[in-house]
C-alpha cells in the first residue's frame, strides 16, 4: 500500500473512532438529538424543543431509555414498532432529579415516525438530527 492511501485510511479510522465516542452514531435510526430548526441544534440549555432519545442513556450506574426535552424527561417503560413508526410508553418528570429518583413521574405517549434520513416526526412535528455534538448531561 502507498503512503499517502495509509495515511489516508488511518485519518478515517481515527475520524470514525472519535465520532463514536462522542456519540455522533446513534444506535438506532431515531436515536440521537433532534431538534425543529439548526439554530435550536446550537441550543445547549435554553427552553426549545430539542430532544434527545437514548436506549442505552448511563444515569449512575444504572442504564434507560431516554426521552429528553427541556424540563421534561421521560423513561421510555415499552416500544412499540410498526413499520416506520414507534409508539413509546413512558414515565415523565418536570425535573432532573425527579428522574433520577423515579419521583413524582406522570405517564405519557409519544409517537415516532421516519420521514427520511436524518428526518422524523414526533407527534406529528418534524424534527432533524442535529450534525453537533455536546454532552447531553
Amino acid at each position: 500500500m502507498n503512503k499517502p492511501r495509509s495515511s489516508l485510511l488511518a485519518i478515517v479510522a481515527f475520524i470514525g473512532i472519535i465520532g463514536v465516542s462522542n456519540g455522533t452514531f446513534a444506535r438506532d435510526p431515531w436515536e440521537g438529538l433532534w431538534a425543529t430548526s439548526a439554530k435550536e441544534c446550537l441550543d445547549p440549555e435554553g427552553p426549545n424543543r430539542n430532544t434527545y432519545i437514548d436506549t442505552k442513556f448511563r444515569d449512575r450506574d444504572k442504564i434507560k431509555s431516554l426521552f429528553d426535552q427541556y424540563e421534561h424527561h421521560c423513561k421510555i417503560d415499552d416500544m412499540i414498532t410498526s413499520g416506520l413508526k414507534i409508539s413509546l410508553t413512558m414515565t415523565c418528570y418536570e425535573m432532573w432529579e425527579n428522574f433520577q429518583n423515579e419521583q413524582e413521574g406522570f405517564p405519557e405517549t409519544a409517537q415516532i415516525e421516519f420521514i427520511k434520513y436524518g428526518s422524523i416526526r414526533i407527534n406529528g412535528e418534524q424534527y432533524d438530527r442535529c450534525r453537533i455534538t455536546r454532552n447531553i448531561y
